[in-house]
């Protein structure tokens, strides 16, 4: 599929478009909320051929087994755009800011967690002395979407590209790059479900249900496909099911009517 590029040594497809690497189990739902319009994405039937022919080849699946990561002397790889990060000082995690990084520290390493009170200066931020790195992911959410660090582009080429065009133009490109990444970001952070909500906000439904608290980091996309409902030709125990649940609540319905 012409959307897509297949990285053999990591065994995933990136999507050209979006710069970001798509599992098995998230095809369907990308190739519908991203790519609609596209000739081999408008059906179910297309889609489902697509995804047969990027089946042939050895396809990864985050939720059921590991992402082989590449190590931190590598090159970056092809399709995926390259962010600037930060390392934790205690581990391998890598963040895109230094708040996200403070919040694995408390998380995972609390004995780096600074007092508080007359003592709070008396032990450093940590995280202020992480190291600038460059990094990459595969996939923007889910399982295995952790950053890992790469060998940023050469300092060469960027001289290169500077030599192609005047001092103000290569500047323009630096920073029209660094505005589309931020842009790309907060786009993805705002398709996210997140457990926050804004201080006016009340929901008594959802602070009973907890469901953010369950869909945390997951799209409203991928979340959207979970009300389809299922397809008796393709998943026949999953429409017995359904079916089942659907004569137990109206079985309750009339008991409750009829008292």
């Amino acid at each position: 599929m012409d959307l897509f590029i297949y990285n053999a040594t990591y065994q995933i497809w990136i999507c050209i478009h979006c710069c970001y690497a798509v599992t098995p189990r998230q095809f369907n739902t990308h190739l519908r909320s991203h790519h609609r319009h596209h000739p081999a994405a408008r059906t179910a039937e297309l889609r489902q051929a697509a995804l047969a022919e990027m089946l042939k080849q050895p396809w990864i699946e985050p939720t059921r087994e590991p992402c082989k990561f590449p190590p931190p002397d590598s090159a970056p790889i092809p399709g995926l755009p390259v962010y600037p990060g930060l390392r934790c000082p205690c581990c391998s995690y890598v963040s895109r800011s230094l708040a996200t990084l403070r919040k694995h520290l408390e998380r995972i390493h609390p004995e780096t967690r600074r007092p508080r009170g007359r003592a709070f200066k008396a032990k450093p931020d940590i995280a202020a002395t992480a190291e600038s790195v460059s990094c990459q992911r595969f996939f923007v959410y889910g399982p295995e979407s952790s950053f890992f660090i790469v060998i940023p582009p050469s300092p060469i080429r960027q001289q290169r590209l500077a030599g192609t065009m005047s001092e103000a133009e290569f500047i323009q490109a630096q920073v029209n790059r660094d505005i589309e990444e931020r842009l790309a970001d907060e786009a993805e952070q705002v398709q996210q479900i997140t457990s926050q909500k804004h201080a006016t906000e009340v929901s008594p439904w959802l602070d009973l249900t907890q469901w953010p608290k369950y869909l945390r980091s997951h799209s409203f996309s991928e979340v959207a496909s979970l009300g389809m409902l299922p397809d008796p030709s393709r998943e026949p125990l999953l429409t017995a099911f359904a079916q089942s649940v659907e004569r137990l609540v109206k079985r309750a319905y009339h008991t409750i009517q009829d008292r």
